[in-house]
């Protein structure tokens, strides 16, 4: 169930009862002024509580770079606030991306690869 959904030029971010999902808009180009947009989003909708967070439509022909990426991976406010990650994509060179993102960026939390957001959601409310 969304209970606030807010939109940035290139995802739309909705906290949900359990987690934050954030949904790519097709063929976005992500920037790292772009992902602090996205981040600051998230993080006023959680109002400073740590979530787990769904990133969903990264197989989307999403565009972003090594110095974005790693925001994402390693910023601390954000590992602060971010309790487990789940990314969601459905096809093999997004997966393996994905993979990369994970092995090369570490992020701290702990994280995992999912076909379907119904297995991203049972995964992330392990942690809830």
């Amino acid at each position: 169930m969304t209970i606030l959904k807010r939109t940035s030029k290139s995802a739309t971010i909705e906290l949900k009862t359990d987690y934050l999902l954030i949904k790519y808009i097709d063929k976005s180009t992500i920037d790292l002024a772009e992902a602090k947009i996205i981040s600051s989003i998230g993080m006023d909708l959680c109002k400073g509580k740590p979530r787990s967070v769904i990133i969903y439509g990264l197989d989307r022909s999403i565009q972003m770079d090594n110095e974005t990426r790693n925001y994402f991976a390693n910023d601390p406010d954000l590992q602060k606030s971010t309790i487990s990650m789940a990314i969601v994509v459905n096809n093999t060179p997004s997966r393996l991306l994905a993979r990369f993102y994970i092995q090369f960026h570490k992020p701290q939390s702990p994280i995992k690869i999912f076909r379907t957001l119904k297995e991203a959601e049972g995964w992330i409310r392990t942690f809830a």
